[in-house]
């Protein structure tokens, strides 16, 4: 698979998953009508703060509580939007305090997110992310497609407006990486956002109840560019906080100045962190990713040329 295809457009229609994986999403769907945004808080000048450039966070109080069902619709506040890279944004929704977190439980769990296109809701499946230290919020990382029916409009969400969801869904199985003393997550563009929510849950787990030795983690990432990579400040801010984290970030079309990894994944980027001399290193490893359909066969028929079994690969879709 070319690198121009698999990690850096729209995605493409549903396709089945390879033999010898597991994925955990649904095919998207099309809501009942209804209103998804709601409100709007702009400064005088008629402008919402952000659009000059400017991260906000505003107040707000919930009379209601903010959950998540999987049966009912829940109108999430926006309570801030910052820049995460080339099209792409950073949204922080409030909720109920560990009502989301609670609900994710930390296994790459996604939700839907709905929002009015001609009079009707389309739906499409976003992973939240939920910093170790956040109690009462959640995030969304959202990258703008040219064409994009939900894609253009939650991009363009302001401050104030709210965004219905329902879920959660999917995810790891309970208890997965129980026992792994290696995991290797590898994500596609904004394919990161699942590993983001494990990620942070281990550093949770690691400031309330330290393991003894805990599992190396490297995360790999496939880019085009520089200004691809999505949140750039958070994962540098985790690689300072979870000292066993490695991240490595191979691009498709690199600056002149990039010295990392180029062209797509490869098994000469993931067989360092997975192939071992011991005869148990199977069952100690974990792999996960997480991309558009081309790249989830991508990555099937890497991980069976690398000798991974089936029960320690998982796909998020």
């Amino acid at each position: 698979v070319h690198e121009s295809r698999y990690a850096f457009k729209t995605p493409a229609p549903a396709i089945r998953a390879p033999p010898g994986s597991k994925r955990s999403g649904h095919v998207m769907q099309k809501a009942k009508p209804g209103l998804s945004v709601e409100g709007s808080m702009r400064g005088g000048d008629g402008v919402a703060p952000w659009a000059k450039g400017r991260s906000v966070t505003v107040p707000s109080a919930a009379r209601t509580p903010l959950v998540l069902l999987s049966h009912e619709w829940t109108g999430f506040p926006v309570v801030r939007r910052q820049e995460a890279g080339k099209n792409m944004a950073l949204l922080t929704f409030q909720c109920t305090p560990n009502a989301v977190r609670s609900s994710l439980g930390g296994r790459g769990r996604h939700v839907d997110v709905a929002m009015p296109v001609l009079g009707q809701d389309e739906v499409r499946p976003y992973t939240p992310i939920i910093p170790a230290s956040a109690r009462d919020r959640f995030q969304l990382l959202v990258k703008r497609y040219d064409g994009g029916l939900v894609s253009q409009g939650l991009f363009n969400v302001q401050v104030g407006d709210r965004v219905r969801m329902r879920g959660p869904i999917g995810g790891l199985p309970s208890g997965w990486l129980n026992g792994a003393s290696r995991i290797v997550m590898v994500g596609a563009g904004t394919g990161v956002t699942p590993m983001f929510q494990v990620v942070y849950n281990m550093l949770e787990e690691q400031q309330t109840k330290p393991a003894a030795t805990p599992a190396q983690v490297t995360l790999i990432l496939a880019n085009r560019d520089e200004e691809s990579i999505p949140m750039k400040p958070q994962l540098e801010s985790l690689k300072t906080q979870l000292i066993q984290l490695n991240v490595i970030h191979v691009l498709s079309t690199p600056s002149a100045s990039w010295d990392g990894p180029t062209g797509r994944i490869s098994a000469e980027h993931i067989a360092p962190f997975v192939v071992s001399d011991a005869d148990e290193h199977l069952r100690e490893l974990r792999v996960m990713w997480c991309g558009p359909p081309e790249f989830h066969i991508h990555m099937g028929h890497l991980a069976k040329d690398l000798g991974i079994e089936q029960g320690q690969v998982h796909e998020f879709a």
